[in-house]
């Protein structure tokens, strides 16, 4: 998130640090990040504005994960860089909810989904129905995990092949990953965009309902 407010002529004069609670990066792949975490108050918590702006919070902060993956590797196709998600994991109320956002070049769009949900049940009485629900949900972002991870390896191959090929060629293509994936930023203040922010969703379905 700093690398792209810096670049933002709004937030010259501004602080760029936006700490998210958590994340997870590849030190293999340049350090990019690929999930990071918002936690929305204490357990149980009915802070819905709250819970509504770390949402839209942790959206924006994945957008700009997306768009500093396309810089670090501008070579890459868009085929291959649509195949490739970032995920964002909330803590919400008595829920974990897990998302992933990716590029889909026939809009353009960022499409946000929601991968799946965790029902928190605290209660040592509950202990036999948690267990697996846990078990299934972090297995389940673990695959996700592994799964992305071959596809920015990918994202790094074609970078790095392209500048093996064109290097003393003088080919410039017209358009470069960069370029193609421009999303628009923002960076939320919670003293000042909190108020309201629950009328504006997340709206979305139960996965374990479908």
């Amino acid at each position: 998130m700093g690398k792209q407010l810096n670049n933002i002529p709004l937030y010259k004069e501004d602080n760029h640090s936006y700490l998210a609670d958590g994340i997870i990066k590849l030190y293999g792949l340049k350090n990019i990040e690929i999930l990071l975490l918002e936690t929305s108050g204490c357990f149980g918590s009915t802070d819905k504005s709250k819970i509504a702006f770390d949402h839209h919070k942790g959206l924006f902060v994945a957008l700009a994960i997306l768009k500093s993956i396309a810089d670090e590797f501008p070579m890459a196709t868009v085929e291959a860089f649509q195949k490739c998600k970032v995920f964002f994991v909330h803590s919400a109320g008595e829920n974990i909810y897990l998302w992933s956002l990716r590029f889909e070049p026939k809009g353009p769009i960022f499409e946000l989904w929601l991968e799946d949900m965790l029902y928190i049940k605290p209660g040592i009485d509950d202990k036999l129905d948690a267990l697996p629900r846990f078990l299934k949900f972090f297995w389940g972002m673990k695959c996700l995990l592994t799964e992305n991870i071959s596809g920015f390896a990918q994202l790094k191959k074609e970078h790095n092949e392209y500048l093996v090929n064109n290097t003393f060629n003088g080919v410039t293509p017209s358009q470069t990953l960069s370029t193609i994936i421009n999303p628009s930023i923002l960076k939320l203040l919670e003293e000042d965009d909190k108020a309201g922010m629950h009328f504006l969703g997340p709206f979305y379905c139960d996965p374990s309902s479908s």
